[in-house]
């Protein structure tokens, strides 16, 4: 989108640093808008990114390849540049884990762990008679994402006689 005749567009740095707030534990949160998992989000060369990203790259430049901005902090809205650091996916996920965010659910906690072959078969059977995901789900306790799986053929781990 073009900008209207006459205006001219603040430097990001000026766009990105007037939409922190310094708060009581360090960070430098950003104020603008947010993404669903709570990272801000900024207009940068043309599109979106994350407010930490383009932090970093303000203050070290480029990120490489394959590398990610991770926060020592934890805070997904922080921009300061001393509570960043680069990492890769697996990183990442390390990081997470050893933070407590790793919401894996391995075994008969798991939620796909409660679709047995019977039900399985239960649900491609209301499939095959034209019934709807909406009410396979309803008539299995299966959520219409799953029941979506199970009709193309994607099976859980325990179903094939693998351990999740």
């Amino acid at each position: 989108m073009s900008q209207p005749f006459g205006t001219i567009r603040k430097p990001i740095e000026d766009r990105l640093w007037g939409r922190t707030v310094l708060v009581a534990n360090g960070c430098r949160e950003f104020t603008g808008a947010r993404s669903a998992g709570w990272h801000g989000t900024i207009r940068f060369e043309g599109r979106m990114e994350k407010a930490h990203r383009v932090a970093w790259i303000l203050t070290n430049g480029p990120i490489p390849d394959g590398m990610w901005v991770l926060h020592h902090c934890d805070n997904p809205p922080c921009c300061e540049p001393t509570h960043l650091f680069l990492g890769d996916a697996l990183a990442n996920n390390r990081d997470r884990a050893h933070k407590g965010r790793n919401n894996h659910i391995a075994g008969a906690a798991h939620h796909a762990y409660k679709i047995t072959p019977e039900i399985r078969a239960m649900a491609l059977r209301l499939r095959s008679e034209g019934q709807t995901q909406e009410v396979i789900s309803k008539r299995t306790g299966i959520s219409r994402g799953r029941i979506a799986h199970l009709v193309a053929g994607v099976l859980p781990k325990h179903i094939h006689g693998r351990s999740s």
